[in-house]
């Protein structure tokens, strides 16, 4: 009797505390650029990222503002095919678009192109960002914007 005393105490203390989860669900009536999201991300602000093969989608919690190909030059996004993305908590947001290299400079809202071509993939770990550019590794210097 004093063990399921202790055992309902127990899930009742935890019910008390526990905090609800909200979720919305985003579709294309939300202005989602396309339903197939091929990566997720959410900056230091709390806004969420969602990389698609249709563009950029950045939601703020009310709106979803979608970023696509302006033109081919250093500032904008070069394509619509958005497969990775990833932050330094540092203010910046990195992806790669149709192959390129792209940093979002959240202070600024500025895109700048890191590397044209070649990059298939890119990630963090340890406050580090890796890309896969062929058949090799490098490791991004966000103070030198070398690839060593």
């Amino acid at each position: 009797m004093r063990k399921t005393l202790f055992i309902l105490f127990i899930l009742l203390l935890n019910i008390a505390f526990s905090q609800a989860i909200y979720f919305r669900h985003l579709t294309l009536k939300d202005e989602l650029s396309q339903l197939s999201v091929m990566s997720i991300y959410q900056d230091e602000i709390g806004r969420m990222w969602f990389g698609t093969l249709e563009g950029l989608c950045m939601y703020d919690g009310e709106q979803i503002t979608i970023h696509k190909p302006e033109s081919t030059n250093e500032t904008g996004i070069l394509g619509n095919d958005n497969r990775y993305i990833v932050g330094d908590r540092q203010g910046n947001i990195y992806f790669n678009s149709d192959f390129s290299f792209i940093r979002y400079n959240i202070c600024t809202q500025q895109f700048k192109c890191l590397k044209k071509e070649n990059v298939d993939a890119i990630t963090s770990y340890n406050n580090a960002i890796y890309l896969a550019v062929k058949d090799t590794i490098y490791i991004f210097s966000k103070r030198y914007h070398l690839y060593i």
